[in-house]
């Protein structure tokens, strides 16, 4: 990850309305940007007062420049501690002990994962699209500008709610939970891969720091960007969410019994099993907790994008011969002239419709063929069909497009619409209603053969 340094109107402008904190400690609320100037409220002028761009500019270039900068007033001006606070929220920025202040910049690189970090966790979640949800638990001033722990813990071994880090996803979303407040306050989306860089860092057990020490010490660390935070109104308070406690621990205790280790953010405390944020500090949240700890309305995790170019099906030379061999089935049905034919002409009705037919991407389900209109997204299972295998085509093809629907609908916004096209019109017309019964459209590839233009006549409602 390379350090980029954004102008100060554009940085700015990504905190109007939002709080920045000083090297000390002191809240600076950004009101907004005016002409040439930063519109800031503090505890002495909470009506708020101009500072100028130039100013937070100078510091911005000076960081830039020398990869340090001193906050005090004879080097920044009268508002320094304010510069200050704004480089605060560049990620992969840290405070240099000693007086006056400084703080560096650190070069952040995208870390070897194989072989420096700890990958050892239960990832339970990693092949459940809709499991996309953390949850940070700290006491930092700066909440949500970024993630960032040790690599290790205080003994030199790996610790889960470190690790955790290393498993997240570009657009995952995730919860902050203030130990001050003793309140989910927001959540952010995560931005790029994680990176590596040292972190100032002091432990939040009591033995722990009676052995080190309360001061941050300087160690490896696992750093990730944020887009956010963005603030829950209002927020989520532990005593929030103690009143739906016995529902959150079901959950929970559901999935660690089928998974597991599950790294949850809250357990169970005493006999009474008193609702309690853990003491690690980022956790997996799952999906079906959400609705639980806010019902604010959220988005979902940014979707990654599904399908790409369409690949014209090749026949396969094994697929009339006898199988001397087990073969992957999809494979050999892939390569039947029936197939092929009929793939081939939903591409063409589709592309003649200016849809862009899509086969599937890297993380995708297997499906043959999908498009998407401007509101929903489509997925098709096309069958080859002989007299013989007729009955046992249509259900194996049912099932997997219902799957592919499932699967698809986890990861993507817009509605998913799902049918099945086998080569001719089955000669059991019961099938039709079969598939609509369970919200799938039968379209016998004949049709689309003899009318291409037949995929108009599916409604897009």
């Amino acid at each position: 990850m390379t350090w980029e340094v954004p102008p100060a109107d554009v940085l700015l402008g990504r905190w109007v309305g939002r709080t920045v904190t000083t090297v000390t400690g002191a809240p600076n609320r950004i009101l907004k940007l005016d002409g040439d100037n930063v519109v800031v409220a503090t505890r002495k002028s909470p009506a708020g007062e101009g500072v100028a761009l130039a100013d937070v500019q100078g510091a911005l270039d000076e960081l830039e420049r020398t990869g340090t900068v001193t906050v005090d007033r004879s080097i920044l001006g009268y508002r320094s501690a304010f510069c200050g606070a704004v480089i605060r929220t560049l990620a992969g920025t840290r405070r240099v002990p000693g007086s006056p202040p400084r703080l560096q910049r650190r070069e952040v690189w995208e870390p070897s994962v194989a072989e420096d970090g700890d990958r050892s966790l239960n990832a339970w979640w990693e092949h459940i699209p809709a499991e996309r949800y953390w949850m940070e638990i700290t006491d930092r001033e700066d909440i949500g500008t970024d993630l960032h722990s040790p690599q290790r813990d205080a003994t030199g071994k790996p610790n889960p709610g470190y690790s955790a880090l290393l498993y997240l996803q570009d657009g995952d979303i995730v919860f902050h939970y203030d130990r001050n407040e003793q309140a989910i306050i927001a959540w952010s989306r995560a931005v790029g891969p994680p990176g590596a860089a040292p972190t100032f860092w002091a432990s939040h057990r009591g033995a722990t720091r009676r052995r080190l020490g309360t001061q941050p010490r300087e160690q490896p660390g696992w750093w990730l960007d944020l887009e956010g935070p963005f603030l829950l109104t209002p927020p989520v308070t532990l005593a929030a969410l103690r009143a739906t406690g016995n529902e959150i621990l079901a959950i929970l205790d559901d999935l660690a019994g089928a998974h597991g280790s599950i790294y949850a953010p809250f357990y169970g405390y005493g006999t009474n099993r008193e609702l309690r944020p853990t003491q690690y500090y980022l956790n997996k949240v799952p999906a079906a907790l959400v609705a639980l700890l806010t019902d604010q309305p959220l988005p979902p995790a940014r979707p990654t994008p599904i399908g790409e170019q369409w690949r014209q099906p090749i026949a396969n030379n094994h697929a009339t011969g006898q199988r001397q061999v087990q073969v992957d089935i999809e494979t050999v049905e892939r390569g039947l002239r029936g197939h092929i034919d009929t793939e081939t002409a939903l591409a063409t009705a589709l592309r003649a419709h200016g849809l862009e037919p899509l086969s599937p991407g890297p993380t995708d389900p297997n499906f043959d063929i999908a498009w998407r209109t401007a509101d929903t997204l489509y997925v098709a299972e096309i069958k080859s069909l002989t007299a013989a295998n007729e009955e046992r085509q249509l259900r194996l093809g049912l099932g997997q497009v219902l799957r592919y629907r499932t699967q698809l609908e986890a990861n993507t916004e817009l509605p998913v619409r799902a049918l099945l096209i086998p080569e001719r019109a089955p000669t059991d017309p019961t099938w039709t209603q079969v598939c609509a019964a369970v919200g799938v459209d039968l379209v016998p590839g004949t049709a689309l053969l003899e009318r291409p233009g037949r995929i108009g006549e599916i409604p897009s409602t």
